[in-house]
């Protein structure tokens, strides 16, 4: 089972210390509980792989609440998108495809 969300996002300026080894980080619930570290600042994805990360607890329950509801459709485009959220949900939940 995963860290429970919410996650946050931290960065060196949240703690008031800069230097050339301070990464943006993502941290779920509580003090230490870190999740991952993001790069560091200067580089340009990394705040975006940050918030990317941080919004998965959100992102996999969205998947799991549209799967419920698609999972009785019987439309041909329903069911595609069914498939791919299902493949989605194994995939964050590391369960084989």
């Amino acid at each position: 089972s995963h860290t429970k969300g919410p996650w946050r996002i931290e960065t060196p300026e949240d703690d008031g210390v800069m230097g050339p080894a301070q990464f943006i980080r993502v941290y779920g619930p509580g003090i230490s509980n870190w999740v991952a570290d993001c790069g560091l600042p200067s580089e340009s994805k990394s705040m975006a792989n940050a918030h990317l990360i941080a919004a998965a607890p959100d992102l996999l329950a969205a998947c799991k609440a549209a799967f419920e509801n698609l999972s009785e459709c019987d439309d041909r485009k329903r069911q595609w998108a069914c498939d791919e959220v299902e493949e989605a949900i194994k995939k964050a939940e590391g369960s084989k495809t």
